[in-house]
């Protein structure tokens, strides 16, 4: 992964992103984001990763998302694009709660808990179900398919549809 860092302008949007998404995975003393640009053929930048210090129980924290969420990027053109759709790992089983009181009440902006299930057939995208304590969208992943899917495009060595691309940014160094 290293080699194959690229780069590409920090100030505005890569050429090609059409639509951005976000995932963010919920630790005991923080959250990590990171933002996807996605263009024709599901090529894919990773385009900024941001390491929010604090307690998820703590409603802070949880503001620091949505600014960073909230984030104007800009196409070279100066157009905006807002992050579309954000997915929150809700599966840590401590914070289970308070991911599903955030994303709840964020549904309308797209923002949706998902929780990781293994096993060989378990489809990547399952239906989503409402049958938690908040009655939030929760989506299951299937980890088994996910990871055969990443594994997938990483071994595109050509620019182009289901290619992805890594910025040879600071907030990527050990991610």
């Amino acid at each position: 992964l290293l080699r194959r860092r690229e780069y590409y302008p920090t100030a505005w949007l890569p050429d090609g992103v059409l639509v951005l998404t976000a995932g963010v995975d919920v630790q005991r003393d923080r959250l990590e984001c990171t933002v996807y640009g996605w263009g024709e053929g599901k090529e894919c930048w990773a385009i900024e990763h941001r390491v929010i210090y604090g307690a998820p129980d703590d409603d802070t924290t949880w503001c620091a998302l949505d600014a960073f969420l909230s984030t104007p990027r800009q196409l070279q053109s100066g157009a905006s694009i807002p992050v579309a759709c954000t997915c929150v790992d809700s599966g840590d089983g401590l914070f289970t709660a308070n991911v599903y009181r955030y994303t709840k009440a964020r549904e309308r902006s797209r923002i949706f808990s998902v929780k990781g299930r293994g096993g060989v057939g378990v489809p990547f995208i399952n239906p989503p179900t409402r049958g938690n304590t908040a009655a939030a969208t929760l989506f299951t992943l299937g980890v088994d398919a996910g990871k055969s899917l990443v594994m997938s495009r990483l071994a595109i060595d050509e620019e182009g549809p289901g290619f992805v691309h890594f910025p040879r940014a600071e907030c990527f160094d050990e991610v």
